[in-house]
């Protein structure tokens, strides 16, 4: 092998090699780039996760609030009405708890159709009072508490009320038992009047 063969050669494995590190530094300022902008993601991230807890926390105790007063108005003994946000399987998923006298209860425990009942219709109230749109509020409801004693049902009605009246909401309800709901502007209909003879 020649001195000019020796001499070329080692110059293609300078530059061969140069060009690897070249490559290498390449990646490793795109690796470095690449690792800031995961950290930054991260951080946001954790910054979403932290304002999503404390917005969940917030609809808790503002529907919490809802649905223990609703509960108040209607029982002489109610419960405290409990919400809250969990994350299972990257999804959102809730409980709902009564409490009463330091204990708490599954809404599925015997705490009576009534209350859910009442639960239940305090919670739609909640989720229209949570919309920020300025749409006008309209509930519809058939027997809404028909599972709830019928000496309750006027407090019943006197709750539906006031909500109406407090949250700017018109009610449209079908009720078994009409007199219990009558409120001070409702348009009472008497099915009797409407059928076939």
């Amino acid at each position: 092998m020649d001195i000019d063969t020796c001499k070329q050669s080692l110059i293609d494995v300078y530059y061969r090699r140069k060009g690897y590190l070249d490559d290498i530094e390449r990646d490793t300022k795109r690796l470095e780039a690449m690792k800031a902008n995961l950290e930054n993601l991260l951080l946001t991230q954790g910054l979403i996760q932290e304002a999503s807890q404390m917005t969940l926390e917030c609809i808790s105790i503002r529907i919490n609030n809802i649905v223990t007063k609703a509960l108040a108005a209607v029982l002489p003994e109610p419960y405290t009405f409990e919400l809250s946000f969990r994350i299972t399987y990257g999804k959102l998923s809730t409980d709902m708890r009564l409490k009463k006298d330091g204990k708490l209860y599954a809404l599925t425990d015997n705490v009576g159709d009534g209350v859910v009942d009442i639960v239940a219709l305090a919670l739609r109230v909640a989720i229209l009072c949570l919309d920020k749109r300025k749409l006008r509020r309209l509930l519809v409801l058939d027997e809404p508490v028909g599972a709830l004693s019928v000496n309750y049902q006027p407090l019943a009605g006197k709750m539906l009320e006031h909500l109406s009246k407090a949250l700017n909401m018109q009610i449209v309800m079908v009720a078994a038992h009409g007199s219990n709901y009558e409120f001070t502007d409702a348009k009472v209909f008497d099915s009797n009047n409407f059928r076939k003879k």
